[in-house]
């Protein structure tokens, strides 16, 4: 559930803070982490404009028979896919979800290798996976969504609609408690990425680089129908072009979050270990 800006910089940003400190003799970690590859990372989103619900895509749990929906990804480069070939060739399967929720089910990582082979490509996309199953454990961590069905969410001993969660319409990426906690972990990140490199990850930068690299990386319509979504709050966007990734007061202690990238660098880190990348 973690937005397409966020799983762009998080793969670049691994590169600078955990990548970097470790010993790379293939030198295999420039080669790999990329602004290109970074965009082929959040396909698992944008493709849903053409597959459809996120549990395909996203490898999603049903909590009541704990099966798994899962889809087959098509072998051909991302900048050769339409709506055509999504139809024809993505494989789709879902074991459905107990009701309708503004939280969705958890991420299975590990299902998508019982459906497909281990590409450079797949790689990619099992790496969104991976910082999807951060997130999905961070949000469990601090909002109890055990009740998401009846649509109630506890933060903080308090009760919260599913609207005041995720915002509603037009609105529903912008506004509401997870929106908040989407801006403060991309501040979060920016820093880390400007602490080690001096980049500050604003409007500009993303203009320059993160929409650049999926127009390079994906079809022209598949392009259009991801840089859409790629946004930034205004306060975000200050708060990185001006530097002062500490100075403002978010729903929860940046020490949390700050815990929450540390999770999420871990699991790349070990996802690379494991895909043989590093």
């Amino acid at each position: 559930m973690a937005t397409n800006k966020n799983h762009f910089l998080g793969f670049l940003a691994f590169q600078h803070v955990y990548a970097g400190a470790i010993s790379d003799p293939k030198g295999r970690a420039a080669y790999f982490f990329t602004p290109y590859n970074a965009a082929v990372v959040t396909t698992n989103d944008s493709v849903r404009c053409w597959s459809g619900n996120r549990e395909y895509t996203h490898f999603t749990i049903n909590p009541l028979t704990k099966q798994v929906s899962w889809c087959y990804f098509p072998k051909e480069q991302v900048k050769k896919w339409t709506k055509e070939l999504i139809d024809s060739q993505m494989v789709r399967y879902s074991y459905g979800k107990p009701g309708t929720a503004v939280v969705d089910e958890a991420t299975i990582p590990a299902e998508m290798w019982q459906h497909n082979d281990k590409t450079s490509q797949n790689k990619l996309f099992y790496l969104h996976l991976i910082q999807d199953g951060t997130y999905d454990r961070f949000i469990r961590s601090v909002i109890d969504v055990s009740r998401r069905y009846e649509d109630v969410y506890i933060f903080e001993g308090k009760e919260y609609t599913g609207a005041q969660i995720r915002g509603e319409g037009m609105e529903r990426w912008s506004k509401g408690l997870l929106a908040e906690l989407d801006d403060q972990f991309y501040v979060r990140l920016a820093k880390r990425l400007y602490d080690y490199t001096r980049v500050k990850a604003d409007r500009r930068w993303i203009e320059k680089v993160m929409i650049r690299a999926i127009h390079t990386a994906y079809s022209p319509e598949l392009a259009e129908a991801t840089v859409k979504f790629v946004s930034l709050s205004d306060k975000a966007n200050q708060l990185i072009a001006e530097g002062r990734f500490d100075d403002e007061v978010w729903p929860i202690p940046n020490s949390v979050v700050d815990c929450w990238i540390d999770w999420f660098f871990e699991d790349m880190f070990n996802a690379f270990i494991e895909l043989n990348v590093l």
